[in-house]
């Protein structure tokens, strides 16, 4: 579990990037392409046999929209409530439909799990789609066929079109009254009344003005959760600069290492395409280098991201050498 956290740190990173359209006509029946370029995630279209068409048709089906909803809440949680309201939009409207499709021959699916955002994988011998990180499996409609206890539900659907035998990924939702607000009610007493619960969530949620009055009221006791996580672990991968300071003002200890080893700035440094979290923690006196609390020790950050990242260590050293000349100010 020690790499649970980073990997869902990794998916929560921003990414632009649309889908390339795909023509139906370059998949034979049986076969499947997985485009890797929608908004940072996968797709997979798959042409179905005739057999796989009959067999679906087959099925007594309904809309299970308590379970897109669900799957929607987690792409907000790691995203944000435009991309996980296109996603529920465009899989309630074909869920009701036994393919599942726009077309009965095509399967066009979100290429990751929806609840833990493992890759979805092919494989040949059995003629199934499955979950890599558990013994999930897929219909070829993309509902599961068997569960596991890390997935319960089906995947997702994109938007998308197809025109002329070409498959095009539609955009991001614009109108504001199918915009959906995923986020939880922070003061909702049922959750939970404990503050450094409700603080926990009003960050990952980013949910800034619940977190500072939480903070400013002063009514926060606990300092970490059980594996270690401080507030300000949290508010470095999911917060911004001022609820980071805030944190720091009020007593959080800037260089706290977790559990796994750990620290705030290494969380931070994660996010590769703003390092404006990271260089608030340095200012702050985050340690780029190797250091120990106690027991506890901590690798460096270029250590860390050498470990976690797969990018080119000239390119690490492009982004740690100016967090370490700004520590030696």
């Amino acid at each position: 579990m020690k790499y649970a956290y980073l990997f869902l740190l990794l998916l929560a990173l921003p990414f632009t990037a649309t889908g390339k359209p795909i023509l139906v006509d370059d998949i034979k029946a049986g076969e499947y392409i997985i485009t890797k370029d929608w908004l940072g995630y996968s797709i997979i279209v798959y042409k179905r046999t005739p057999e796989q068409i009959q067999q679906l048709k087959a099925k007594k089906v309904t809309a299970n929209e308590q379970g897109i909803r669900q799957a929607a809440t987690r792409i907000a949680y790691l995203k944000d409530n435009r991309l996980a309201s296109t996603l529920y939009h465009a899989t309630l409207t074909l869920d009701a439909k036994p393919t599942r499709s726009q077309r009965d021959d095509l399967m066009v699916v979100i290429g990751r799990t929806a609840q833990r955002g493992c890759p979805v994988k092919y494989y040949w011998k059995n003629a199934e789609f499955y979950d890599a990180c558990s013994d999930a499996v897929y219909d070829f409609d993309g509902r599961l066929s068997k569960k596991s206890e890390r997935e319960t539900l089906d995947l997702l659907i994109p938007p998308y079109t197809i025109v002329d035998g070409v498959i095009k990924f539609g955009p991001l939702i614009q109108n504001a009254k199918d915009l959906i607000d995923f986020k939880p009610s922070i003061d909702d007493p049922v959750a939970t009344t404990d503050d450094f619960k409700k603080l926990l969530k009003a960050i990952k949620w980013r949910k800034n003005q619940e977190a500072k009055q939480l903070i400013n009221a002063k009514t926060v006791k606990q300092r970490s959760e059980k594996e270690g996580h401080t507030v300000l672990h949290v508010a470095a991968s999911r917060s911004t600069p001022d609820i980071i300071e805030l944190i720091v003002k009020t007593g959080g200890d800037v260089n706290a290492i977790d559990n796994d080893g750990y620290t705030p700035l290494q969380l931070a440094a994660i996010n590769l395409a703003d390092l404006t979290n990271a260089e608030t923690l340095v200012a702050l006196g985050a340690k780029t280098g190797k250091f120990c609390q106690g027991e506890r020790c901590a690798v460096s950050v270029k250590e860390f991201l050498s470990t976690i990242t797969k990018i080119p260590e000239e390119r690490i050293d492009q982004i740690i050498d100016p967090l370490v000349a700004l520590e030696k100010k």
